[in-house]
């Protein structure tokens, strides 16, 4: 059903006559594709990962509460925010650390506020 989605920008790939780059136009030739293929296959890698992020969200949506998808999905960023800190050694100014409470205390009040007799 998405098929027009890839279909149309590899059209225009094919087509595109001023793309910016020095040289023959892109893809005219077997060669440049997969050179460009080869310098870019890293790529896939976060596209994988934001195709599986991106299903996990439509399925959470069938299984829980809106309330409770929003607030997973505001410690979402908590948890980048913990790996950004641990991981790579990023420093926070205040003003983020405060952002970071709030996001916190709000989820947690939002899910203090849901009924309790529901599972999720």
């Amino acid at each position: 059903t998405y098929i027009h989605v890839t279909v149309i920008p590899t059209q225009l790939l094919l087509c595109l006559q001023g793309t910016g780059r020095p040289g023959p136009p892109m893809y005219r030739s077997l060669r440049s594709f997969v050179a460009d293929a080869r310098h870019n296959w890293l790529l896939a890698v976060p596209a994988g990962l934001y195709a599986i992020n991106n299903y996990l969200k439509f399925a959470m949506q069938l299984y829980f509460r809106p309330t409770t998808t929003k607030m997973l999905s505001n410690l979402k960023i908590f948890t980048i925010a913990i790996l950004m800190r641990t991981v790579m050694n990023r420093r926070f100014n205040v003003i983020q650390y405060e952002a970071l409470f709030l996001l916190v205390a709000g989820a947690l009040r939002q899910r203090a506020l849901c009924p309790q007799n529901t599972p999720w």
